[in-house]
């Protein structure tokens, strides 16, 4: 019996819709543009901590992970960023640290990306 191909990408667990985006410099601005939006992805929390800073309060940090399929145009690095709609209609935004073309095909890329709320 063959292996399973970690490479393929079972549509039914890709449930949220992402959007890609990546900094545009311009001056002291730092503003970020769209690459790819409606993209079928899967969310998996993997760790989380909350540290006490007085001047700020409570800062809450999570690692997550993004299983997407690979965008033909679009080379995905890190330091762009992952957005999500969240359940109370505001945004999550998931900073990408690194990111693993499964089996090097192009078919599953798995992010890692760290969200920080205060």
């Amino acid at each position: 019996m063959a292996a399973p191909d970690r490479a393929r990408v079972r549509a039914g667990t890709l449930r949220h819709r992402v959007s890609l985006q990546q900094n545009v410099a311009s001056g002291t601005t730092r503003t970020w543009a769209n690459l790819a939006s409606n993209i079928p992805a899967s969310i998996q929390p993997m760790s989380g901590w909350d540290r006490p800073r007085p001047e700020m309060g409570t800062f809450a940090q999570t690692l997550i992970e993004v299983h997407m399929r690979g965008l033909p145009r679009i080379q995905v690095r890190p330091k762009m960023r992952v957005t999500l709609p969240a359940r109370d209609g505001s945004t999550r935004i998931l900073e990408i640290q690194s990111v693993v073309d499964v089996r090097e095909l192009n078919r599953l890329l798995v992010l890692q990306c760290q969200e920080v709320t205060t």
